[in-house]
């Protein structure tokens, strides 16, 4: 095993949701605002190294929400308070109009995404209570799936 290997994506997206649910815990103190990323921060376990994997999310106080792969490996992130929906490959990379799907933000508050076996992408959003089926190579919606859902969030598959 090589010294300083990165993790793999989905290595690293469970240690951000570990980072997010220990940092909920916290003493109350506000951090300074900054841009948002999805990365993990600590010590990594031997022969591995803990890396940024995507930044610079708007600054709104809130940051990405909804996170899922799809079936080659791409993270899909779901901003809530923007309503852009951005695609990362293996590598990573900077929320930009160069890795936002959609060209109009998607209202109802992104809050939960995932994949089904068959490709299709669904995104739960809260303020709208409902469950939409999306296209992931432009992220607007095909149909509403479900409705009448109260703070609709996380999703699972």
């Amino acid at each position: 095993m090589k010294s300083n290997q990165s993790l793999s994506p989905r290595v690293a997206l469970l240690m951000l949701a570990l980072a997010g649910w220990l940092n909920a815990c916290d003493d109350g103190a506000s951090p300074a605002p900054t841009r948002p990323k999805i990365s993990a921060q600590g010590t990594a376990a031997p022969g591995y190294a803990v890396t940024d994997f995507a930044t610079d999310f708007p600054n709104s106080g809130i940051g990405p929400i909804g996170l899922a792969f799809d079936a080659t490996a791409n993270l899909f992130v779901g901003d809530y308070a923007t309503g852009f929906l951005y695609k990362f490959g293996s590598g990573g990379g900077v929320a930009s109009t160069a890795t936002q799907v959609n060209a109009t933000p998607i209202g109802g508050r992104p809050a939960g995404l995932a994949f089904g076996k068959d490709g299709s992408l669904f995104l739960a959003r809260q303020s709208s209570g409902d469950l939409v089926q999306l296209d992931p190579s432009n992220g607007t919606i095909i149909r509403t799936v479900a409705s009448g859902m109260t703070f609709a969030t996380g999703l699972a598959t």
